[in-house]
């Protein structure tokens, strides 16, 4: 009887630990990928759907050093920087030297990212966001 019950807690616990699901690498931002990010505005502007921007990715350490970090550009005058941790992604950045652009979410895939935005006058005086709502991304070999 003893022996019956250490097989089946044998038998059990190997079933138990060799049955764990392998846990998938997260995706990173690729060096010089290009996305398209849409935004749906909820704010005080009314509900719509902006047309896509296009935005390109340098990962080049630019935030403290960290490989899965570095700037992004959708024109010479709107920049930033943007930093990955784990599925985590934020993005931070100023057009035309007036709106500071912050976009927070995840990377849901290789292929997917999504999250809340805000727009903010520069500089910060007191003002309520131009603009905040969701948005989401998706790579695009379009975009310039």
């Amino acid at each position: 009887m003893q022996n019956k019950l250490k097989l089946t807690i044998l038998l059990l616990g190997s079933l138990f630990f060799s049955s764990a699901p392998a846990i998938a690498a997260l995706p990173n931002i690729t060096n010089n990928s290009k996305w398209r990010i849409e935004t749906y505005d909820d704010g005080a502007r009314g509900k719509f759907l902006n047309p896509g921007i296009c935005v390109t990715f340098t990962a080049n350490g630019a935030v403290y050093g960290v490989p899965t970090s570095g700037t992004w550009a959708n024109s010479p005058t709107w920049t930033g920087y943007w930093l990955q941790q784990g599925d985590r992604v934020s993005l931070i950045g100023v057009l035309n030297n007036n709106v500071a652009t912050t976009f927070d979410g995840f990377l849901i895939d290789p292929s997917s990212m999504t999250g809340r935005y805000s727009t903010y006058p520069v500089p910060f005086g007191g003002g309520f966001p131009v603009s905040f709502g969701s948005w989401s991304a998706r790579p695009d070999a379009s975009c310039p």
